[in-house]
């Protein structure tokens, strides 16, 4: 069989959509059709290559959020991914990105509704962010962008990290209340707390310094963001020395593009421009990700899409997302998928880029309408799909829903 009838099998394979029969445990899909979760919503489970596949599809619009939701107030909260698409009146959800060891936040660059969660760890693994914008109607794939500049009548500086790491002398960091503890500081830190003004969850924010420990203060405990006031931020570092109580201050935030007011991210991109590039992997994800690494082996696997029109290569066509989760570690059921074989499914399901969240026993998509191929029964709704044991708390999950 040559190339081009090989796809066009896979293709058949997949416009042969299977719905799943309710229940505990239920059988392989049988050959169906198309299951509409609640419009504009969609749903297949497929079987492909001999996995089981679950895949939400729908066209970014105002009417449409898809965002990631945090499992609490602060890092370090976990829930199921079940609970947290509940909690947000989602229609569906699937499990979110990967979580930074020791801290219990997001490891990748996460911005949800204008609001900069954490800019994750830029420095070391920056990973791959899908950018989507406020009326979600336009979405980017690709390496994240965070940049932020700051300036005050005795300061202009640029922020290097955001709720990820200590500070130092030569850079200034940022922390909001979102991080849940007080961070140490460096020898020498200066300090300012930002009350915020106007615009803060926009690309050009407002603030007014409220306290600053700076000059001979530097050397003292750093000040904690407010309980709850998300949107007071804590600077720290020595450029910071410029600053004084009363200040005005101008935050510009740049995220890549114009509009953009959500971004999360995983690692690795699976389709970049209509090509599968997750056999790069090895060589991209880093030292510790080869081919011969269990990250890299078969496993349960979550991923998030955008087709062509989500871009600027082609504005006429409308943004489609595509939620897709493979289950894995069972055998008789579903072994998982490579990140090459993944790449190819998210191409044959349409995907002009794509991109890995968090899998393995995380791998979870949540619906609401029970009719909708139903594996295992929630307080509200169901998981559609199987995780390897048992459905499991994360920190964060992608939740779609209607405005």
């Amino acid at each position: 069989m040559n190339a081009r009838a090989g796809r066009g099998v896979r293709a058949l394979g997949l416009a042969l959509a299977a719905i799943a029969l309710v229940g505990a445990l239920p059988p392989p899909p049988a050959v169906g059709g198309v299951t509409v979760v609640r419009p504009p919503f969609t749903f297949r489970a497929l079987r492909w290559e001999d996995q089981q596949v679950r895949v939400l599809t729908f066209v970014g619009s105002r009417g449409v959020s898809v965002e990631m939701r945090m499992a609490g107030a602060t890092f370090g909260t976990r829930r199921t991914t079940s609970r947290i698409g509940t909690r947000s009146g989602a229609v569906a959800a699937v499990n979110g990105g990967f979580v930074a060891s020791g801290t219990g936040a997001p490891r990748h660059l996460t911005v949800i509704r204008g609001e900069i969660v954490t800019s994750g760890a830029l420095w070391t693994q920056p990973g791959v962010a899908l950018a989507i914008s406020g009326d979600r109607t336009q979405a980017w794939v690709g390496r994240p962008r965070f940049q932020v500049e700051v300036e005050a009548p005795g300061a202009s500086f640029s922020v290097a990290s955001w709720n990820a790491r200590q500070p130092w002398r030569s850079n200034v960091v940022a922390f909001t209340a979102r991080g849940g503890r007080e961070v140490a500081p460096a020898v020498d830190s200066c300090w300012a707390l930002l009350e915020p003004v106007s615009g803060v969850r926009t690309a050009t924010r407002t603030y007014r310094v409220a306290e600053a420990r700076t000059g001979p203060e530097c050397e003292r405990s750093p000040i904690r963001p407010p309980a709850g006031r998300f949107d007071w931020v804590v600077l720290g570092g020595d450029p910071v020395a410029g600053l004084h109580v009363g200040d005005v201050v101008t935050m510009r935030v740049d995220l890549g593009h114009p509009g953009v007011t959500d971004v999360f991210g995983g690692l690795p991109q699976l389709v970049d421009d209509g090509v599968n590039v997750g056999p790069a992997c090895f060589s991209t994800c880093g030292p510790k990700h080869g081919p011969d690494r269990p990250f890299y082996a078969r496993n349960p696997r979550t991923a998030v899409g955008i087709t062509i029109g989500c871009s600027d290569e082609d504005p006429r066509t409308p943004c489609r997302f595509l939620l897709v989760t493979v289950d894995g570690r069972q055998p008789g059921w579903s072994t998982g998928l490579r990140f090459p074989d993944l790449g190819r499914l998210m191409l044959e399901l349409g995907a002009w880029n794509a991109v890995n969240l968090d899998g393995g026993g995380s791998t979870t998509m949540w619906v609401r309408d029970r009719n909708a191929a139903c594996q295992v029964r929630t307080e509200v709704g169901c998981l559609v799909n199987r995780p390897p044991y048992g459905e499991r708390a994360v920190i964060d999950a992608v939740v779609v829903r209607t405005t």
